[in-house]
């Protein structure tokens, strides 16, 4: 729910941990809390689930405009970096990045 309130655009997605749910079935709750933001007023414009990590990443690259801050959480860091790189050169013939893959890498618990 509060993500809906602080984002114009939110791309759901789940861990690899499930902690014992069916798959999809947080990313539905979350989803939930969302669109339950957007009938507060909340700023959230579009919200969608897509349950695969590097998927999401890619969307929410799309999704975004020049100057868009594009937000990610993710498991798979370096994979998703990979990614998201890629796309932005195709994009915009070139890519530019805050981090190195890993450098921020915690584990999970």
């Amino acid at each position: 729910r509060l993500a809906g309130h602080a984002f114009d655009v939110v791309i759901v997605r789940e861990d690899k941990n499930l902690r014992g749910r069916k798959a999809g079935e947080s990313a539905e709750l979350v989803l939930a809390g969302v669109q339950k933001a957007h009938s507060e007023g909340g700023r959230v414009q579009d919200a969608r689930i897509v349950l695969d990590e590097i998927g999401s990443a890619v969307a929410g690259l799309q999704s975004a405009a020049q100057g868009d801050l594009v937000m990610l959480c993710m498991d798979d860091i370096a994979g998703a970096y990979r990614r998201v790189m890629e796309e932005a050169k195709s994009r915009r013939g070139g890519a530019a990045a805050i981090g190195d893959p890993g450098e921020f890498a915690v584990g999970e618990g």
